[in-house]
């Protein structure tokens, strides 16, 4: 390479060429959506006005419907990848790398032994990504949204050219200055993707006062491309000179609340000890996160106005947020935290984990009871917060118990969405536990195009019930491969003393208990909304996993005897 420059581009590209490889096909995907939506919309409009006769009519009608059906496919699947895509570019241009001994970190340190300036450090990737970000919007705005998309849709505009960019430069400072403070800067790095949805949710909601809020908040996210270049240069210069140093005051009031809630008594079994280092080692730091997010939306809701101009507190502007932060963003980075090791930071598991005198079935059965306790916990913690700012501040606790008495689903929205949090939190869970797949978002992208195309293949099945048949035998199929990789990995586990056999069993009562669970789930789903149960009832009796489970003290065993 002649210049620095170049060899820092290169090196950006040549250690992320298969993630950028993987938004050209993302984006290549929905463009092929978006233009066979687009065509099929101009046939059906073309029809209409020449259709004369009854038949001629029915063709019409039968082509809007195969229109709206694709428009829809090809928005929900661009919405699902476009998200992807920002995640992904965000880890790209971090130019970060996870060390065996420092876990994940800023710019790499063998950068600053080499004769660059702290400038070209931070300024080729942060310029890179800001311009291949706005042209990502652009294509993406462009080429895929704008064709599937009502004509006053706000994608078009510059409120996104100035959010995207900015929210990367936020994200670059915070992960190139904090290395030595990992806790504050996977708070922070939190804040930011939360605040970061809400803001992109602002223009397609109904606020009277977004108009008048807007070129302030451009004009923010303005000054935020122009500082953020000088505010990450000091950073990165103060990193480089070793000037990392830990706020004795801090720690000492930290260690303090620690020592007040730490457990004085002794405990019952090794399995017990694991259970409460699970929780107390990896639980606390994602625990604590969900707390400061919460407390976050519920200060915005205290200082901004309703839709409507007043300053009354609304339930929907509550819960949705901590809806939408809890299924999405907390619980696949709860699942992430309690498989690996927050302490140092990466999934392989550290000498004090591997040797701890526990067989691998109770480290596993450990590493899930705590997942499951602090995620029955946040849920508890989002619910009485939004239940309390509506009900308590509002003045309106007496209609709140009415609706909750005379609507039933409310409270079953709210389960559906807590099973499908469960879902999530084991998705991944033999892939995490095995320390040998990369952290989020490589290995959450995965998951969410496998559940998308799930859901859109059954909502397809859904729709044409003459294939009715062929569904029901793919389900027999699947049902069949998900029970013999249980009994297959079950049977090693026992072979190689991993587990016993009460934890065998143990886990296949609660699948068949949650099983039963989800299948009545479902049949009142459809009992209450008109929808035919043939279908939906034995799709529904695949949801709980047991095939996951049973794989996951193989995966521990790879982990923890590698």
């Amino acid at each position: 390479m002649k210049t620095s420059v170049a060899a820092l581009a290169w090196e950006i590209w040549r250690k992320n060429r298969y993630g950028l490889l993987l938004l050209l096909l993302f984006l290549v995907v929905c463009v092929g959506l978006s233009r066979t939506a687009t065509h099929l919309a101009a046939e059906a409009s073309r029809l209409w006005p020449t259709a004369v006769t009854t038949a001629e009519a029915g063709e019409v009608i039968e082509a809007n419907a195969r229109a709206t059906e694709w428009r829809n496919v090809a928005a929900g699947w661009s919405g699902v990848l476009f998200g992807l895509s920002l995640l992904v570019t965000l880890a790209v241009f971090a130019f970060a790398e996870s060390s065996p001994m420092r876990g994940f970190s800023g710019i790499p340190s063998r950068l600053f032994t080499l004769p660059v300036r702290t400038g070209q450090l931070v300024l080729v990737p942060m310029v890179s990504g800001v311009c291949f970000v706005a042209l990502l919007c652009l294509a993406w705005s462009r080429l895929v949204l704008a064709p599937i998309l009502p004509p006053d849709a706000p994608v078009s505009g510059g409120y996104f050219l100035l959010l995207l960019p900015a929210t990367l430069v936020l994200f670059q400072i915070l992960v190139w200055t904090l290395p030595g403070f990992p806790k504050t800067r996977a708070t922070l790095l939190t804040l930011l993707l939360t605040a970061f949805a809400v803001l992109c949710a602002l223009p397609f909601g109904d606020f009277t006062w977004w108009p008048e809020r807007k070129p302030a908040l451009m004009a923010i996210y303005g000054v935020l491309l122009v500082t953020g270049p000088f505010v990450a240069w000091l950073g990165v210069a103060r990193v480089r000179n070793g000037e990392r140093r830990h706020w004795p005051a801090l720690a000492a009031v930290a260690t303090r609340l620690a020592n007040a809630f730490s457990r004085r008594r002794d405990f019952g079994s090794p399995a017990a000890a694991q259970f409460w280092i699970e929780c107390r080692r990896n639980g606390r730091l994602a625990f604590g996160g969900l707390a400061l997010v919460i407390l976050c939306v519920l200060g915005l809701n205290a200082v901004l106005p309703s839709s409507n101009g007043s300053s009354s507190v609304q339930f929907d502007s509550v819960y949705v947020p901590v809806l939408v932060f809890l299924v999405f963003i907390w619980t696949p980075i709860l699942g992430l935290t309690v498989c690996g090791d927050a302490g140092s930071r990466r999934l392989p598991l550290t000498t004090f984990q591997a040797v701890r005198p526990v067989a691998v079935g109770e480290l596993v059965a450990a590493k899930l009871k705590a997942m499951t306790a602090l995620l029955l916990c946040g849920w508890v913690m989002a619910a009485l917060s939004a239940i309390y700012v509506w009900a308590v501040l509002s003045g309106q606790v007496q209609p709140w118990f009415d609706r909750i008495v005379q609507n039933s689903e409310s409270g079953m929205i709210a389960i559906v969405l807590g099973a499908i949090s469960m879902h999530v939190l084991v998705g991944l869970f033999p892939l995490w536990l095995s320390g040998r797949v990369p952290g989020l978002p490589w290995s959450f992208v995965g998951l969410l195009v496998v559940f998308a195309g799930i859901a859109n293949i059954v909502a397809w099945f859904a729709r044409h019930s003459e294939y009715w048949h062929l569904a029901l035998l793919l389900i027999g199929f699947a049902a069949a491969v998900k029970l013999g990789v249980a009994f297959l990995a079950f049977r090693h586990a026992l072979k190689q003393k991993l587990v016993n056999r009460g934890f065998v069993a143990g886990t296949v009562s609660i699948w068949l208990f949650g099983t039963a669970i989800c299948i009545e789930l479902m049949s009142r789903i459809c009992a209450g909304n008109g929808l035919d149960a043939t279908l939906l009832v034995p799709f529904a009796a695949l949801l709980f996993p047991i095939a996951r489970l049973a794989l996951a003290p193989l995966a521990m065993a790879m982990n923890r005897h590698r």
